[in-house]
């Protein structure tokens, strides 16, 4: 009665739908559960796992586990039960973060691991408990336990490349080499150099003193190849009028630039690129005169290093991080009052120490007396090239100096303790002083100290 009683209660269910259960047969296996890797996916970092099994005639138990875990194992609110009546299966569906999996379903990383992914490694294990078909009344039943290994790859790393080029930026170097003044008409001739792959394809006066303007105007290379890394050499002629009123040419002239590059390859500079670079003429003669005598102020100096700030002993060798001291002395040769100067530029050998208004200057400045100018800075090691113990050689020390006379004319100086040669019809006098720096253990010779100061004019 009991046994009646029991294959009563076990009665195959009523199909669902149009679906009707399979019957599992006495001496073959089929209709095993399996992973549906189609559903089955990664959403970001969330993985939906779905596991499906034909409708079964008769089922008692059927388990669902992520490595046996019981807080990954059916009917936990992960697991989700549905049925597919299209395809006549029942479905579960498990969805959870990649992090749960490792904290509540001991999925682990692959050992070793894998450089630039991330593994959770484990298992889903599935028991079924169906029933066979009765013999003789006598109802038994077969369990089935699947095992299926599951791996999900996570990339965590990636190697990007693209390719780039990279140009050492635009130096158009100009100068106005040339000025003419003949029979009242006046002509300008500025040169460039241009660093490679750089080009000027087109010039234009674009500006001129009040009274001056220009009649015509060429543009020539002169050295300008295609060949990588050279130095472009090009010309520009302008000729020049002026209304009679002026009388004179002085005054700044702005040149306007058209760019390109030169070559086939890869160019910085976008399309239609262009640059200004202004030059001035100073003093150009009266040509609305019949005769114009002019002097020249013979402007003239000396630059000299001394122990410290009181300037009372002249000194040329140092220690490594003293304090070395420099003063110039000007003259001119007619007993014109200096108003102001300017350092326009100080070195140390290629190392420029100070620039007005540059954001970290290395020397000190004093302008306070016009004829005596001054400035200071540290002799580092690293300044002047001294590695370990060792000393520098002769450093050459230079200031270019812009001087401005009572009366408002101002002339260009540069200052050098070293004997040059004096080039014939230049402008700035340049004073530099040769010092050298030793390490702190150095013996200090005695020192013989010998200068000269050269000037031109122009």
């Amino acid at each position: 009665m009991l046994r009646a009683l029991a294959l009563l209660f076990l009665a195959v269910a009523p199909a669902r739908g149009q679906c009707s259960g399979q019957v599992v047969t006495l001496t073959s296996s089929n209709s095993l559960p399996r992973i549906d890797q189609v559903e089955s996916r990664l959403s970001g970092t969330d993985l939906t796992l779905v596991v499906r099994s034909a409708l079964m005639a008769t089922t008692r138990n059927w388990t669902i586990s992520l490595n046996r875990q019981a807080a990954c194992q059916n009917p936990v609110a992960n697991w989700v039960k549905s049925f597919d009546s299209v395809t006549c299966e029942d479905k579960w569906t498990w969805s959870s973060s990649l992090a749960a999996l490792a904290s509540q379903c001991a999925f682990t990383d692959k050992v070793p691991a894998e450089s630039g992914y991330q593994h959770y490694i484990g298992k889903v294990y599935i028991s079924t408990d169906d029933a066979l078909p009765a013999v003789f009344g006598r109802v038994e039943w077969r369990k089935t336990q699947s095992e299926y290994p599951l791996d999900i790859r996570v990339q965590k790393q990636i190697s990007l490349s693209t390719t780039v080029y990279v140009f050492t930026p635009l130096n158009a170097v100009s100068a106005l080499t040339e000025l003419s003044i003949v029979a009242g008409l006046g002509a300008i001739e500025v040169k460039t150099l241009t660093n490679w792959p750089f080009v000027i394809v087109g010039s234009s006066l674009a500006g001129t003193p009040a009274g001056v303007s220009a009649t015509s105007s060429s543009f020539v290379n002169t050295s300008c190849s295609e060949a990588s890394n050279s130095i472009c050499a090009q010309k520009n002629n302008y000729s020049l009028a002026q209304d009679g009123v002026a009388c004179r040419y002085n005054g700044m002239y702005s040149l306007t630039f058209v760019l390109a590059c030169r070559g086939t390859g890869p160019c910085p500079l976008p399309a239609g690129a262009s640059a200004q670079v202004n030059v001035s003429v100073v003093d150009s003669p009266d040509v609305c005169a019949d005769n114009t005598v002019q002097f020249n102020i013979g402007l003239t100096g000396s630059l000299i290093s001394y122990t410290d700030g009181s300037f009372a002993t002249a000194r040329n060798t140092f220690f490594t991080n003293e304090r070395a001291y420099f003063r110039a002395s000007l003259s001119n040769t007619v007993g014109a009052v200096f108003a102001s100067v300017q350092f326009d530029q100080i070195r140390a050998g290629n190392t420029v120490l100070y620039e007005p208004g540059a954001p970290a200057n290395l020397a000190t400045v004093n302008v306070a007396n016009p004829a005596a100018p001054s400035f200071s800075f540290d002799t580092t090691a690293g300044l002047f090239g001294i590695t370990n113990w060792g000393a520098s050689g002769p450093v050459s020390v230079t200031c270019d100096i812009s001087v401005t006379y009572v009366g408002g004319r101002k002339r260009s100086l540069s200052m050098q303790m070293r004997r040059q040669a004096i080039p014939s019809g230049s402008q700035p006098l340049r004073l530099d002083s040769q010092i050298s720096v030793q390490g702190p253990d150095e013996v200090v010779p005695a020192v013989v100290y010998d200068s000269a100061a050269h000037f031109s004019l122009f």
